[in-house]
């Protein structure tokens, strides 16, 4: 286990209830189950609309710059990413077509990254397959579960955008004493 990630406090047993199920646990399973099944349906299917050898996580990049033109550095501060992955990643999208540099008005010195019409394309495209998919796995449940899952999964994002920051610098705060 990873002495600083170790050292950040955590609520231990907070996710246990009477019966002794750790539901955090449980949902971090659940997690990593979805994480390597939606890996699987990514290696078995294709990119869907992507130049080859492009990473997963570049969609990232192109979901990001659909709320407008961004510096490369508000892009991997957003997506805690580092910079040179973020490098990495809009060369790819700008070979392929998808996204464009330009000038920033502001500053001329920097550039600022704006997503294509085919960007948008490609992202449409993988929003309708991924919207086929989990129809298709979530069909047969009633419509009061389907509701749930989105209302609950919603605010785990929410939260994860909100506290994923601090977290990350407390774990690079724990890292760094542990290391003096």
């Amino acid at each position: 286990m990873d002495t600083a990630a170790a050292s950040v406090p955590r609520a231990a047993d907070a996710g246990v209830d009477s019966t002794g199920v750790d539901a955090v646990e449980v949902v971090g399973q659940a997690i990593t189950r979805v994480v390597r099944m939606s890996n699987c349906v990514l290696a078995q299917t294709g990119r869907f609309g992507a130049p080859p050898g492009w990473e997963k996580a570049t969609y990232l990049v192109l979901f990001h710059l659909e709320g407008g033109p961004r510096r490369s550095g508000a892009v991997a501060e957003a997506l805690f990413l580092d910079p040179s992955t973020i490098s990495r990643q809009v060369a790819t999208l700008v070979k392929a077509g998808l996204v464009e540099r330009s000038a920033d008005p502001e500053d001329g010195r920097a550039s600022l990254l704006t997503i294509t019409e085919q960007g948008r394309s490609v992202l449409e495209l993988h929003r309708a397959v991924r919207r086929d998919l989990l129809d298709r796995m979530i069909t047969d449940w009633p419509s009061g579960d389907r509701h749930e899952l989105a209302r609950l999964l919603t605010r785990l994002a929410d939260t994860l955008e909100t506290r994923l920051p601090a977290y990350v610098e407390s774990v690079i705060q724990a890292r760094h004493e542990g290391e003096s």
